[in-house]
């Protein structure tokens, strides 16, 4: 497969996590103290009682979900997302959300894995770390999924 060819398979991948890791913030370069406060969220998402874990993550799921809203002008991010997920399209961006942050607080991603993703300063890196992303949401969902068919928490 040839570079180009690879970047137009990849790209709606690429973008689905950009755009759940930090959406509008990696695209604005000029907000960076929203940038960093996103990904201070991140890795605050494990610190404190089970109780302040649980609304935090809630907070970061329900601000993943609305930007990819606000993002997915030509709904090609959540035909990706759910193909990806292999869930219905209603679900995907809410689904892709929840397995993210899962991904976090599974110790599967952490806010240097979004850094590295982010960096646009080395494109090989930043490929790898875009793989990474994906992988991991992936396996995150999957988990997820037989968590809930073993009657576990979800």
């Amino acid at each position: 497969m040839s570079r180009s060819s690879f970047k137009r398979v990849a790209l709606p991948l690429t973008l689905c996590a950009a755009l759940a890791a930090a959406p509008s913030y990696a695209q604005r370069a000029s907000d960076q103290v929203t940038y960093e406060a996103w990904l201070n969220a991140i890795a605050d998402l494990k610190n404190g009682s089970p109780e302040a874990v649980e609304a935090k993550r809630e907070k970061v799921e329900q601000g993943c979900v609305l930007d990819l809203y606000r993002e997915d002008g030509d709904r090609q991010i959540r035909e990706t997302v759910a193909g990806l997920l292999g869930v219905a399209k209603v679900a995907a961006f809410r689904v892709f959300c929840r397995a993210l942050v899962q991904a976090v607080v599974g110790d599967r991603l952490t806010a240097a894995d979004f850094r590295l993703f982010l960096d646009d300063s080395d494109n090989y890196k930043q490929s790898l770390a875009a793989g990474r992303v994906i992988r991991e949401v992936f396996y995150a969902h999957e988990d997820l999924l037989r968590s809930e068919a073993r009657g576990g928490p979800s």
